[in-house]
């Protein structure tokens, strides 16, 4: 066996040896010429070691390669983002290494150097990423051990989770809200601007608790059925891999019965061009947290208007965890349960009495509309946005 050569293609080196009277190339995904050095000599040692039934040893980007491929495709949407932001931040830390080369001194340099960047929830999704990677790894039999998790438990106290928010609305911040968003909307439309509905979003998140991708996502002849007073959330876009059948309360249909469709696009909501929202919109995200800062209404997201449907679904309505579970689209109840643990606990242990095997359907005659306790006909009225 030579000792091999390196070539260029294009900007990228690639290595040629010759072995058992066969040319063997391999790119190895690098420019700089000295790491591609180092990686040639690599894989002159793997092929050494193939040549004597030995199990080639395996480095991070090949094991990252083929968990995009095979691993990833099986997941649901949104574990698929969260797995491709981690494998970002992984990729500069681990490309070229050996996966038995990671040990506990390079996952420590490795969480330092993103503490530096980034809050300790997004250091352990990260971790976590990689640790289902040597996992697959156990699984291809390319490691016979999984680092991360022994790293993870000796590093328990450090990377701890924040605790669960607990920021809800009150029904007289919520009155002031949609004060100020029907504002917004007016001044936006008198400069000629098309301003983001959310005199008719807030009420609606607060009503269905749909996550923001299922508000800015909805559709309107598939997923808003007007006929059935129900809201559609396909299994293929819902969080838990499951279908989702919402009511429409009283508030929410008029609202939705009084904003008009953009005519040849889907959207419920949506932008001056007739397209949806983008998920990671700025102008979404800035015009609320200015609607927000009008109306006097600190530490409040948009998510927090979820959370705001279920504590109304469990304090106002008296819904058992269960059916609140159900609403929401949770996973089990056990997570409903974690979600709202801040709610008073004799209230928790009423709403785990009240279980019901089914959820969805209304008390007879059930109203949400103007007589609501914290609304006045006046914001009422400045809500309504055609």
């Amino acid at each position: 066996m030579s000792g091999g050569t390196l070539r260029k293609r294009g900007k990228i080196y690639w290595a040629r040896v010759r072995f058992q009277g066969k040319d063997h190339e391999k790119s190895l995904g690098t420019e700089s010429r000295s790491v591609a050095r180092e990686r040639l000599g690599r894989y002159v040692e793997e092929l050494k070691a193939a040549k004597w039934g030995e199990r080639p040893r395996r480095t991070f980007d090949e094991a990252v390669k083929r968990f995009i491929e095979e691993h990833m495709p099986l997941k649901r949407p949104g574990t698929f983002k969260r797995y491709s932001s981690s494998i970002k931040s992984l990729v500069p830390a681990f490309e070229g290494v050996y996966l038995d080369e990671i040990g506990s001194e390079r996952l420590y340099k490795f969480e330092m150097e993103r503490r530096k960047k980034v809050q300790t929830p997004t250091i352990r999704r990260d971790l976590a990423c990689l640790r289902t990677i040597f996992s697959c790894g156990e699984t291809w039999e390319w490691v016979s051990s999984n680092p991360v998790k022994a790293y993870l438990r000796g590093r328990a106290s450090s990377l701890t989770e924040n605790p669960p928010r607990n920021r809800v609305l009150s029904h007289k911040e919520e009155a002031d809200l949609l004060a100020s968003a029907a504002e917004w909307v007016r001044l936006s439309r008198s400069e000629g601007g098309h301003p983001v509905p959310w005199p008719i979003i807030i009420p609606l998140a607060i009503e269905s608790g749909l996550r923001r991708d299922e508000l800015f996502g909805l559709e309107r002849d598939s997923q808003l059925r007007l006929d059935a007073n129900e809201i559609f959330i396909p299994s293929d876009r819902a969080k838990a891999g499951r279908d989702r059948r919402i009511p429409i309360l009283d508030r929410s249909r008029r609202l939705l019965e009084q904003h008009p469709p953009f005519l040849g696009k889907p959207w419920v909501f949506y932008r001056s061009d007739g397209n949806r929202y983008s998920r990671t919109s700025p102008y979404v995200w800035e015009s609320f947290q200015k609607i927000c800062r009008h109306a006097g209404v600190d530490n409040f997201t948009i998510h927090d208007l979820r959370r705001t449907c279920g504590c109304r679904l469990l304090q106002d309505r008296r819904m058992s965890m269960e059916e609140v579970s159900k609403w929401l689209g949770h996973s089990s109840i056990k997570v409903t349960e974690r979600v709202y643990a801040f709610l008073d606990v004799e209230h928790l242990h009423r709403a785990v009495e009240r279980t019901s095997g089914n959820v969805v359907t209304l008390p007879e005659g059930s109203k949400l509309g103007t007589k609501r306790r914290g609304f006045s006909n006046k914001v009422v009225a400045e809500q309504r946005v055609s």
